[in-house]
């Protein structure tokens, strides 16, 4: 347990460096109960003397009133703010919010929970009294608060009324930015890591998402983690927060498209229709004409061939009316012959049978009734035309032939489906202010609000440095690998084609630090004590082998199927040992072995049986794949660190086959199968206890857990150098010993005992870490028990020992090299920039990439979109036509061939099951169709794809 003695302390630093490192340190408290703050900015606008303005000095009760007045806030001039609820009320059907509401298991956000106002805007400066003239942020009101024992940043927030279209939304998203190129190292943490802080900012915009509140008068909430930087005030920086509030629909979108071929310059190289392509009709300044650009266009086209085909119809006239009139007068005739000279039935049932019926509907269908036809007009026509001059007869064979028809004008469709995720978002820009701790109210330039009736958003109410704990420096650590030791080998021979060798070998890996961790806490808390613990998680991996031996069917010989189709596997035996360089240790954590794949070898000449040959057959050969093993050392107190010496094994169990008559160059040697450093992380886990009590009366305390990888260029590489040699078989081996005991009302009688060596009549019980007595612990006549922790002893329940057990403290792990928190006179070096390693802070410059040891990543899958497309050969043609095609929906794919109208001339449907991957072909039989334009379709799923056709004969 580190205990800080404050007066002690404070006494030491007298005199001693805390000009520049104390000025991060600023005594500050949002209480209003006890508010104060010793920099506060600056009443007076420029120039010395510097006083303070004690309109930032908070005096908002945030937790007691019921609602929160809103002065001179307005979403627009026509509906101005009145009221907003207190943080704590939330709809008990808002599930989202629950978090916040102390009867369900929420925090209260009171001074004593560790929360400082940090950020306020309700139209009035932080001491709730004095009204502001600043109109930027009049239309989102704002709770921001810290609290001080997490780092946890809580904003409240509120925008419009819940009326569409801006604040019915399904979201908003909140943005916490470093716009400019100053930073800090107060946001950090990344991918689930924490950086030190001689590494550049690799995040500077953390964002949350908030669901709507429910109602109008309900503050929308989000969390930011911040973590600590205690040279904040050496670089000045500022944060911003914005607001993008969304709207997310699902939607479909099908259309078609239509282009056309036509000159865009005319013979003369004027520019034809110029305002085509700008969508602006520059002939007329009229924004309306804009709208019928592209039908104008479209109409040219029709005009052209209007014009030929008026030509086509006048000379038309003359020959084809005149045949559509004798056809006419034909089929009113015949159709009178029957119905009214031979007493047909006109029922449309019995006139529908009729030969003449289909002429009758095309060319005189207005004497077609609903139920039969009606001879009252078809009599009267019939006079009509038996009147007619007898030319009538005698010409009605003798039909004109018919002009040549203009083509008509040509045009390319396309047919196209969109579906997705359509988002809305609506940009509202909230406040800029200096990062809290940063402010000084003090000659320097940048650390001045230029303006404060302009700018009272710009001062963070709690401007004191934030976050709980810092690392400095990345770690420098020692890593050191064996060379593989082959520890046996066992051979098969194998008739008549070779070998079968079993292979076992054995490589460890340890590491040390090579100097000690430079760490520190926020001075800001009331720390009264903590324990630090820390450990190793360290990675290994070996890459895939691609070109290993493959599975086919010449491993398997159908006469005698025994040892030669063995192939590759392994066995992993994973296990830790964890050490120090004084008093050397291992300990077995939790002894692992697996197999990496599920092969077993046939050791004898037995033959395989079918079901064995299938099994080794079908399987795919281990090495085609990467393989990792993650160790986590022990965690142990920060003091024992420094010696720590985690020693981790691999044993790799593998079969190959060599063979003359299937030799392969491609089998990897002994060291192809081992592994290599992949990633090693730093652990740190931090409980604090603090001096203050929360509302429940209890003292506030925090745990804490950070990760910090370790930097590549800070790995020292000890290659066939073990640190501390035979670490596993040495006399101090943690394995004797488990981690911790406790003994519950024992009686040492000579009988065994969990966690103890009877050794003639004394017992030994010994742990490496805490040994618990709870209860009485008696001892029979004649014998002697000794009890040794390495690190603590409890005793609980009014527990009673014999004066026969002796009870002592013998660390096991190595205490002589303790790391304490780093001075302030380090801190201060660091931060200026002159570390004595060389190594100083970094963290206020923007990074835009993660430094990581071998930095590969399994990347996660994604789906490939369906896909259809084809290519018509030839085009033009004139009797058939080859469609290329490539379909991936998995469905069956339907072609269709239309004409010009849209008419289904011919339709096939290919089965999914003979679709193959990549280009397929198919051909489509054109000798009954006349030259023209034609369309081809292919539908498959929800995809259609369509091209143009051109036959020609």
């Amino acid at each position: 347990m580190k205990t800080l003695h404050k007066l002690i302390t404070l006494c030491f630093l007298v005199g001693y460096g805390v000009i520049s490192h104390a000025q991060c340190e600023h005594d500050v408290s949002t209480d209003p109960n006890n508010s104060h703050n010793d920099q506060l900015p600056d009443l007076q606008t420029s120039g010395p003397p510097y006083s303070q303005d004690q309109r930032y000095l908070n005096g908002l009760d945030w937790w007691t009133p019921n609602s929160y007045s809103l002065d001179n806030m307005m979403y627009n001039p026509t509906q101005p703010y009145t009221t907003m609820s207190n943080i704590q009320s939330y709809n008990q059907n808002i599930s989202d919010y629950q978090y916040l509401r102390k009867d369900l298991g929420g925090e209260y956000v009171h001074p004593d929970n560790g929360w400082e106002l940090m950020l306020a805007n309700l139209g009035r400066y932080p001491d709730n009294v004095t009204i502001h003239n600043n109109v930027d942020l009049t239309s989102i009101p704002y709770l921001g608060f810290y609290n001080r024992y997490t780092g946890v940043f809580r904003l409240f927030f509120q925008y419009g009324y819940n009326e569409p279209p801006v604040d019915a939304v399904d979201g908003v998203k909140v943005v916490l930015e470093y716009k400019s190129s100053s930073a800090s190292g107060i946001l950090r943490l990344a991918k689930g890591t924490d950086r030190t802080l001689d590494k550049g900012t690799v995040a500077t915009k953390l964002f949350a998402v908030a669901p709507p509140a429910g109602q109008i008068n309900f503050w929308k909430s989000v969390d930011f983690q911040l973590t600590y930087d205690p040279c904040v005030c050496y670089y000045p920086s500022q944060l911003s927060i914005d607001f993008e509030f969304f709207s997310v629909t699902d939607f479909k979108l099908y259309g078609r498209s239509i282009s056309i071929e036509q000159d865009l310059i005319d013979a003369n190289g004027n520019v034809v229709n110029a305002d085509f392509l700008s969508g602006i009709d520059v002939s007329n300044g009229s924004d309306m004409d804009g709208g019928y650009v592209m039908y104008k266009t479209m109409g040219d086209l029709v005009d052209d061939y209007i014009s030929s085909y008026q030509a086509y119809k006048d000379e038309l006239d003359a020959v084809n009316q005149y045949n559509e009139d004798l056809e006419k007068k034909l089929v009113i005739l015949k159709a009178f012959k029957d119905l009214v000279v031979n007493g047909t039935s006109a029922a449309l049932t019995a006139a529908t049978g009729m030969p003449w019926f289909g002429a009758l509907e095309q060319f005189a269908g207005e004497v077609i009734g609903k139920d039969s036809i009606d001879l009252d007009p078809l009599v009267e026509q019939a006079k009509e035309a038996i009147s007619k001059e007898a030319t009538t007869f005698i010409n009605k064979f003798k039909t004109k032939k018919e002009p040549t028809k203009p083509s008509m004008p040509t045009a390319s469709f396309t047919e196209m489906q969109f579906s997705g995720t359509m988002s809305d978002y609506t940009p509202v820009n909230g406040p800029t202010f200096f990062t809290p701790g940063s402010f000084m109210n003090n000659d320097d330039p940048n650390n001045t609000l230029n303006d404060l009736q302009n700018a009272p958003h710009g001062y963070p109410v709690y401007n004191s440095g934030v976050g709980v704990f810092a690392l400095l420096e990345s770690p420098k650590v020692d890593f050191s690998s064996s060379s593989p030791e082959l520890i046996n080998q066992i051979s098969y021979p194998s008739n008549p084609n070779g070998t079968i060798y079993f292979n076992e070998d054995l490589r460890t890996y340890q590491m040390k630090l090579s100097e000690p961790l430079k760490y520190t806490l926020n001075p800001a808390l009331d720390i009264e004590s903590y324990t630090m613990e820390c450990s190793y998680r360290i990675t290994v991996k070996r890459n895939s082998i691609l070109d290993a031996m493959e599975w086919s069917d010449a491993y398997i010989d159908a006469a005698n199927p025994f040892v030669y189709s063995a192939h590759y596997r392994q066995y992993i035996q994973a296990f830790n040992h964890v050490g120090a360089t004084a008093n050397v240790v291992s300990d077995s954590m939790g002894t692992s072995a697996y197999d990496i794949i599920d092969r077993h070898m046939i050791t004898s000449s037995t033959p395989f049986s079918a079901a064995e040959q299938a099994l080794w057959k079908a399987g795919e050969p281990i090495l085609d794949r990467d393989c990792v093993i993650v160790f986590n050392s022990l965690s142990v107190p920060v003091d024992a660190f420094n010696t720590l010496v985690p020693s981790m094994g691999v044993e790799t169990q593998y079969a190959y086959y060599n063979s003359s008559s299937y030799a392969d160059p491609s089998v990897p040697a002994v060291d192809g199968l081992q592994y290599t450093l992949q990633a090693v992380e730093l652990k740190v886990q931090l409980h604090i206890v603090y001096e203050s009590y929360d509302t429940d009366g209890y003292k506030n305390e925090g745990t804490y857990v950070f990760t910090y990888p370790v930097d590549p260029n800070d790995i020292a590489y000890l290659n066939d150098t073990e640190i501390v040699p035979d670490i596993g078989g040495s006399s101090s081996d943690i394995d004797a010993s488990p981690e911790n005991l406790t003994f519950t009302d024992t009686y040492f009688d000579g009988s065994a005992i969990d966690g103890c060596v009877l050794n003639g009549s004394t017992y030994t019980c010994q742990c490496w870490n805490n040994l618990t007595i709870d209860g009485d612990i008696t001892v029979a006549n004649g014998y002697n028990v000794f009890m040794l922790a390495g690190n603590e002893v409890y005793q609980v329940n009014n527990s009673q020992v014999a004066p026969e057990v002796v009870v002592d403290i013998q660390p096991i792990l190595d205490y002589s090299s303790p790391t304490p928190e780093a001075t302030t006179s380090y801190v201060e070096s660091f931060c200026a920039g002159n570390s004595p390693n060389g190594t100083a802070y970094q963290a206020n410059l923007s990074k835009n990439h993660f430094d990581r040891v071998n930095d590969e990543e399994d990347t996660l899958p994604i789906d490939q979109p369906e896909y259809l497309a084809f290519n018509l050969y030839p085009n033009p043609t004139s009797s058939s036509v080859a469609i290329g095609f490539v379909c991936s929906t998995g469905e069956d794919l339907h072609i269709s061939l239309l004409d010009m109208t849209g008419k289904t001339l011919s339709t096939k449907q290919i089965s999914a099951a003979y679709l193959t991957e990549g280009v397929n072909v198919n051909e489509l039989d054109l000798m009954d169709l006349s030259s023209g334009y034609y369309f081809v379709v292919l539908k498959s799923g929800n995809l259609t794809k369509t091209e143009k056709l051109v036959i020609q004969k």
